[in-house]
């Protein structure tokens, strides 16, 4: 969906503003699966551990995120 947006994309503003809005929409939810993943799923599923850091939690986002199908 990414490449879809920054191909159609006319001018360098257009591109610059889909891939900012792509990288503030990682962030976001890396910091929502951060506190959701240490809140709720740690508590009950024995075999999780805690994200402990924003970089284990961006890399959880995108993972999701490619899995997902949200990165095409």
């Amino acid at each position: 969906m990414l490449l879809h947006r920054i191909q159609s994309a006319e001018t360098k503003s257009e591109i610059a503003r889909e891939v900012a809005l792509f990288i503030l929409s990682i962030l976001i939810s890396a910091i929502i699966l951060r506190y959701l993943w240490n809140r709720g799923l740690v508590k009950h599923v024995s075999a999780l551990r805690e994200v402990k850091t924003i970089t284990d939690a961006i890399l959880l986002s995108l993972s999701l995120a490619v899995v997902r199908g949200a990165c095409d």
